[in-house]
């Protein structure tokens, strides 16, 4: 949902297949934005990111993975510079391909499951209405302004916008 949110903002459209994924090619910013949707399973996401990488000539620290997190509450967003995999194997994945763990990341927070639920089952279900409102108005407004600090300012002024906001 935020890939087409940012695919919007930037005039560009989901409509070329490029190694196992769907990616969308905008202006924005000063800078070239090539958005991907891989269509692997999200254990092998970095079988589509790292070849979509090289064929833009693209460095790790080019590169924005973005993904949901169990670990993180709902609303809340964790951008950081370079990381390791923290038990998630579409991470792992990227990773693996990518050949290293220097490359930025944005989590979004989307809380645990409630009671039993398994976290996959709990992810590909649909947000409640209440929380499509705070994914609108906040989440992805503000992940939106944050990336555009990064392509002009770069990662750590990014870091600074998007921890700050919603923390």
């Amino acid at each position: 949902m935020l890939l087409d949110k940012i695919a919007a903002k930037h005039h560009a459209k989901f409509n070329k297949v490029l190694n196992k994924g769907i990616a969308a090619i905008g202006e924005g910013d000063l800078n070239r934005v090539v958005l991907l949707k891989p269509q692997t399973f999200m254990n092998d996401s970095g079988v589509c990111v790292a070849p979509t990488a090289k064929f833009y000539k693209c460095s790790p620290a080019d590169v924005l993975i973005v993904y949901d997190e169990l670990d993180l509450p709902f609303g809340q967003l964790r951008l950081r510079a370079a990381g390791g995999a923290a038990g998630h194997n579409g991470m792992r994945s990227i990773i693996t391909h990518l050949g290293t763990q220097a490359f930025p990341r944005l989590r979004i927070g989307v809380g645990r499951p409630p009671g039993k639920m398994a976290g996959a089952d709990y992810l590909l279900q649909n947000f409640a209405k209440s929380e499509q409102a705070t994914l609108d108005s906040s989440i992805f407004e503000a992940t939106i302004v944050g990336l555009s600090v990064w392509l002009t300012h770069g990662i750590e002024a990014a870091m600074n916008k998007i921890n700050i906001t919603i923390a």
